[in-house]
């Protein structure tokens, strides 16, 4: 990128033509660290009975429902059959419900 665009190490334009100028320098760069898989982080949620860093005034949820999303997440990882997965309604719940 050529310095002249440059202010205090920031591009003085906004917009995705200056984005685009500050990514470019990134290009063939190798990755430094390997990015964790998101299905790995969720599994290690769900198997964790009392993870540390659970929200404010949040319960970990039921085993029975860690159970089924974890069928799904496996599911999900295989390219499975999601209706595989059994659900009855009482084990439906909500996002807020489960500290993943």
């Amino acid at each position: 990128m050529d310095r002249d665009h440059l202010t205090d190490g920031r591009p003085t334009s906004d917009g995705p033509t200056a984005m685009a100028a500050m990514l470019q320098s990134m290009v063939g760069q190798p990755v430094r660290c390997p990015t964790p898989s998101i299905t790995d982080w969720l599994q290690g949620r769900l198997d964790d009975n009392e993870p540390a860093d659970r929200a404010p005034n949040t319960s970990i949820a039921p085993p029975h429902q860690r159970r089924n999303a974890l069928a799904v997440l496996k599911d999900l990882r295989t390219g499975g059959d999601e209706a595989s997965v059994t659900s009855t309604p009482h084990q439906a719940t909500s996002s807020s419900d489960i500290a993943a």
